[in-house]
């Protein structure tokens, strides 16, 4: 038997956030000098949210490190950093250079090493510390040469069609710079142009010309009040799974801040994000 919950649409944006691959995308990488990166933030990072940034390839069990080249850690600081932001990472081959950080938050170094290889290398965004196996999740990556995957890519569950860039025209490339769209385009469309190739400047030297990477942000499309009306959900509790009438339940959070599997749900409050026709919007449901 259906039973119709009651909802409204939760709109505060300081709550909860869980995190998942493609919360960020590499949108810039400098291999020379230095060496120097830059992500756009693809989903809002709640405040004070850590992320790490590694060279090293990643182990077979997909938890951590198989080496130990490097690592960064970049503390978000205590303010949300909303979708779309561009965030430049300068500098980071040494915690001793003059102008090393980001632009937002705060960078350190947890493994020295770090310096991405002009012959060929990759970096990985992950959640949880990869140089003591606490990988949760493997965010985002990029590679600049055309060897092929690094050795258990697979155990990353990275995609190269959605959040793992590859720059493989040429053996290697010390440098390139995302130089697509920017505005008024999905999540998902932004993974799409931003993962291909085609949408990058690069270059084999002088790649300082590419620098400072555009801080521009990204923006997306604008859910009015009229797609709100348009794409009204109702909620139904099917033997304790919550269903929608459209689109598709992508998380459920529970009022301790935990993400929770869509089945065998109890009486209680959560937090639904539901993707319609790829715009996002967190409901609060009273089931």
């Amino acid at each position: 038997m259906k039973k119709i919950i009651q909802f409204l649409v939760f709109v505060c944006s300081s709550f909860i956030y869980a995190q998942s691959s493609g919360d960020i995308l590499f949108i810039g990488f400098n291999a020379d000098g230095e060496k120097d990166l830059a992500i756009v933030v693809l989903k809002d990072l709640g405040a004070n949210t850590i992320i790490y940034f590694t060279d090293s390839e990643p182990n077979i069990s997909g938890d951590g490190n198989s080496d130990t080249e490097g690592i960064l850690r970049w503390d978000t600081g205590l303010s949300l950093i909303p979708a779309g932001t561009v965030v430049v990472f300068t500098d980071v081959d040494s915690a001793s250079n003059p102008s090393f950080g980001s632009s937002i938050g705060n960078l350190t170094v947890t493994d020295a090493g770090f310096n991405i290889a002009t012959s060929g290398d990759a970096v990985y965004a992950t959640y949880g510390d990869p140089g003591n196996n606490m990988v949760t999740t493997w965010i985002a990556g990029i590679q600049n040469n055309n060897e092929g995957l690094e050795a258990n890519f697979s155990a990353t569950g990275l995609s190269i069609t959605s959040n793992f860039v590859v720059i493989d025209n040429t053996a290697s490339k010390d440098g390139g710079a995302y130089s697509g769209v920017r505005t008024n385009k999905t999540v998902s469309e932004y993974k799409t142009l931003i993962v291909d190739e085609e949408n990058w400047t690069t270059m084999t030297d002088s790649t300082d010309d590419l620098l400072p990477f555009n801080s521009t942000s990204f923006t997306f499309p604008t859910l009015g009040l009229n797609n709100l009306t348009s794409n009204k959900v109702i909620f139904s509790n099917v033997s304790g799974q919550i269903v929608v009438n459209k689109g598709n339940v992508v998380d459920i959070i529970n009022l301790m801040g935990q993400k929770v599997h869509n089945i065998h749900l109890v009486s209680g409050v959560y937090f639904v994000t539901v993707n319609i026709n790829d715009v996002v919007v967190r409901y609060k449901v009273f089931m």
